[in-house]
C-alpha cells in the first residue's frame, strides 16, 4: 500500500466535479435520503483503490477506476459511516466493510442505499399503494383552472406568514417583495397586488406596478418586512421575532396563490386564491381534527439545541407543528398505507422514500421565484424559517419537485444503480456514462465480526464509536469522513426525519424506539448541550484510539476533513497525536487550500484535505507543537511538489 505517494488527485479532479454538479444523477444512491455534508463516492472509491494499490505511480490507481475490481474482502472500517459512502464505495470494489454511525437516520440510510431489491417488485408494490391511497390525497390538491374553467392539479400553494402590530394590531404579512415569479427569458414578472391579493403579470417597465383589478400601484420589490422588523402603516416598527414571543404562538398562515398545472389546457400557471380553494383546506383541516386520534404522525415535543432554538424563538414547541393540517393528514394517510405493505424489503424501501419526501413537505420549504420551483427545508444545515412557505402537492401532480411520486423516481433510479453501476466521465468535452461491467452494490448484512469474515460483507452498528466490539489488528483499513466540529449538530437535524421513522419502526428496530435520537454521545461541539472543543478532542481522540486498536499494524487510517476554522484542525490534530498516530501525507481537495497552507491561519478559507495516518512507533514521541510545525512542513511540501 502506498497510498502516500500513488494518489492520483490530478485524476480524479475532473470526475469529482462532475459529482458535485449533480450529485443525484451521478450517484443516485446518495439522494435516497437527506443526510448532511455527505461527501463525493468518486474521491472515496479513489481513496480504496490508492489504498490497496501496491505501487508508488498514480497513474497504475487511475488505471483501475473505470476497471470492475476485486479487492479480495479486504476489510475496511468506517467509525462515522453517515450515510455509508465509504461502505457503498468499498463494497463495489468487492471489499468487507463495517460501518459505525450514532445516528438512526445515518444507521437506516446507509442500510437502505446498500441492499439490493428487485425493481419490478418495487415498482409493482408502488402501484398497489398508488391504487390505494393516490386519489385521497390529490383530492385535497385540486383548484378551477382560470383560463378552461375546469380541474387542474395544484403544484404549489403558496403561504405568507402573519403577525399582529403591536400598537395597532392590525395583521402584518411578512412578504420580503410581491414578486411571485420572474421569467428569465422575457423578464415578465408574475405579482401580487399587496392591497386586492390578485395574481398578474406585468411586463417590464423598470419601476411601479399597477394591479389591473383595483388599479392600486405598488412597487414590487418593496414591502413592509426587512432586517427581521416589520414596518406597520401605523408606523411602528418592531421585531418579528419579539413579537411573536409576546403572544406564544407560532405564527398564522395566510394562503396567497397557486401554481396549477392544467391537464386541459396543458398549461402551467398561478392564480389568485378562491373560495372554493379555501374550503378545501377547511374540509382537509376538519377532516385531521376529526381523525387525528388514530393518524399518524409525531407527538414529540422540539428540545432545546443550537439549531432547534430558531424553532422554539418562533413558538414551534412540537415537531409536528412543522406541518399545516392538510400536511398532516396527508402524509398520515400515506405513511399508515406504507406500513401496512406486508413485504419487508419493499416497505422499508417506500419508508425511506417518504422520509426523504419529508423535507419537501412540511411549512419551512420556501419557492424560488427565479427557477420556478420549491427549495427544501435543508438547503442549509439548519432549520431555515421563510416567511413565505410553499405547501408541496404531497402525492404530486405531473410536474413539481420533492412530491412522494418524484422521490420514488429517484428511489427507482437509485435501485437500477446498485444492480449496473455507473461513473459520469468527461469524453471529448461531453459527460458520458460509462457502465463498470460486472460491477453490482450489493450488502449481505452480518451481526457479527466472525460472519463477516465467512459468508457476509458488511456490518452496519448504530452506536457510538468510542468503543467497538472488532478483534485487535482486524481491518485492512479505517477510511472515514468525521464530524466537522461545530459546523453540523446532525442530531438536532435527523430529528426532523427520526420522529416520523420512528412511527413505523419502533415496533420493529431497537435503534428507533427512544422518543428522539440519541445525544449524549454525539462528537460535536455544541454549547447548548455543553460539549465544548475538549469534548470534542475527547471524544475524537477515543475514536482514533479504536481505528488503532483494531487496524492491522500496515493498515491506513484515511479522512476527509473540512473546516475553516484553525481550532477546528488543531482539535483533531491533537487527537490524531494523542491516539499514537502519525501523519504521513495529506492532498487537497478544493482549489482554496492552494492559498495558504498553514493550519495556523486559515479562518479565512475553505480548507479541505485527504488525511493520512499511520501507527506511530511508540518511541518516537512528540509534543503538540511540534507536530503542529512538523504537519505544516509536509503539507507545504506536498503543495509545491
Amino acid at each position: 500500500m502506498a497510498i502516500e505517494e500513488n494518489f492520483p488527485l490530478e485524476q480524479l479532479t475532473p470526475i469529482a466535479k462532475i459529482e458535485s454538479g449533480a450529485k443525484q444523477w451521478v450517484r443516485p444512491i446518495y439522494s435516497m435520503h437527506k443526510w448532511w455534508a455527505g461527501r463525493l463516492g468518486s474521491i472515496f472509491r479513489t481513496i480504496c483503490l490508492s489504498v490497496f494499490t501496491d505501487s508508488a505511480r498514480p497513474e497504475d490507481v487511475w488505471g483501475k477506476y473505470l476497471q470492475k475490481n476485486d479487492l479480495d474482502g479486504k476489510i475496511v472500517y468506517d467509525p462515522f459511516m453517515g450515510q455509508g459512502t465509504t461502505i457503498a464505495e468499498a463494497l463495489r470494489l468487492r471489499c468487507k466493510a463495517v460501518g459505525v454511525d450514532i445516528n438512526p437516520v445515518a444507521w437506516w440510510t446507509a442500510r437502505k442505499i446498500i441492499g439490493k431489491v428487485d425493481v419490478n417488485n418495487l415498482t409493482r408494490t408502488f402501484k398497489e399503494l398508488e391504487k390505494k391511497v393516490a386519489e385521497d390525497i390529490k383530492h385535497y390538491y385540486k383548484t378551477k383552472c382560470p383560463k378552461c374553467g375546469r380541474t387542474a392539479d395544484v403544484m404549489y400553494y403558496l403561504w405568507v406568514k402573519e403577525i399582529p402590530c403591536i400598537s395597532c394590531s392590525n395583521n402584518i404579512y411578512l412578504f420580503r417583495n410581491y414578486i411571485i415569479y420572474t421569467d428569465k427569458n422575457t423578464g415578465a414578472l408574475t405579482l401580487l397586488c399587496p392591497k386586492c391579493w390578485h395574481v398578474f403579470v406585468q411586463t417590464p417597465t423598470g419601476g411601479i406596478a399597477k394591479c389591473p383589478d383595483c388599479s392600486s400601484e405598488f412597487n414590487p420589490n418593496k414591502s413592509m418586512v426587512g432586517g427581521g422588523n416589520y414596518n406597520c402603516t401605523c408606523g411602528q416598527k418592531y421585531s418579528i421575532v419579539k413579537t411573536l414571543q409576546r403572544n406564544k404562538h407560532p405564527p398564522n398562515h395566510k394562503l396567497y396563490a397557486i401554481e396549477y398545472l392544467c391537464p386541459t389546457c396543458s398549461k402551467r400557471g398561478y392564480k389568485r386564491i378562491d373560495e372554493n380553494d379555501r374550503k378545501l383546506f377547511q374540509e382537509a383541516k376538519e377532516r385531521f381534527d376529526r381523525e387525528k386520534d388514530k393518524l399518524l404522525f409525531p407527538q414529540q415535543k422540539i428540545p432545546p439545541g443550537v439549531k432547534t432554538n430558531a424553532l422554539l424563538n418562533y413558538n414551534y414547541t412540537h415537531f409536528y407543528q412543522m406541518f399545516n393540517e392538510r400536511q398532516l393528514l396527508c402524509l398520515s394517510i400515506l405513511l399508515k398505507a406504507i406500513s401496512e405493505i406486508k413485504e419487508k424489503n419493499e416497505r422499508e424501501l417506500l419508508l425511506t422514500c417518504f422520509s426523504n419526501a419529508l423535507n419537501f413537505n412540511n411549512i419551512f420549504t420556501f419557492y424560488n421565484p427565479e427557477y420556478r420551483k420549491l427549495e427544501p427545508l435543508f438547503t442549509l444545515h439548519a432549520y431555515h424559517i421563510p416567511n413565505t412557505a410553499t405547501e408541496n402537492n404531497v402525492w404530486g401532480a405531473k410536474l413539481g419537485r420533492g412530491t412522494f411520486r418524484r422521490n420514488f423516481d429517484m428511489l427507482v433510479r437509485a435501485k437500477k444503480y446498485n444492480i449496473s453501476p455507473y461513473e459520469k466521465i468527461k469524453k471529448n468535452g461531453k459527460t458520458e456514462e460509462f457502465r463498470i461491467p460486472g460491477e453490482v452494490l450489493d450488502g449481505k448484512f452480518c451481526e457479527t465480526f466472525e460472519e463477516l469474515t465467512n459468508n457476509g460483507n458488511v456490518m452496519l452498528l448504530c452506536q457510538t464509536s468510542e468503543k467497538i466490539d472488532l478483534p485487535p489488528n482486524s481491518v485492512d483499513a479505517a477510511i472515514t469522513d468525521p464530524p466537522y466540529f461545530d459546523n453540523v449538530m446532525y442530531s438536532e437535524l435527523a430529528d426532523f426525519f427520526y420522529v416520523w421513522l420512528r412511527e413505523a419502526l419502533m415496533d420493529e428496530y431497537e435503534e428507533f424506539k427512544p422518543e428522539l435520537s440519541p445525544k449524549l454521545n454525539e462528537i460535536i461541539k455544541n454549547k447548548v448541550q455543553v460539549k465544548d472543543d475538549q469534548f470534542f478532542i475527547d471524544g475524537i481522540t477515543c475514536v482514533f484510539k479504536e481505528c488503532h486498536r483494531v487496524l492491522k499494524d500496515d493498515g491506513p487510517m484515511v479522512f476527509t476533513y473540512h473546516h475553516k476554522q484553525s481550532k477546528a484542525w488543531a482539535a483533531v490534530l491533537e487527537a490524531i497525536l494523542q491516539s499514537n498516530f502519525q501523519i504521513t501525507a495529506m492532498y487537497p481537495i478544493e482549489s482554496e487550500i492552494l492559498s495558504s497552507i498553514h493550519i495556523k491561519n486559515v479562518d479565512a478559507i475553505e480548507y479541505d484535505a485527504i488525511i493520512i495516518c499511520r501507527k506511530r512507533a511508540e518511541e518516537k514521541s512528540i509534543t503538540f507543537e511540534k507536530y503542529e510545525e512538523e504537519l505544516y512542513l509536509k503539507a507545504k511540501d506536498i503543495i509545491e511538489n
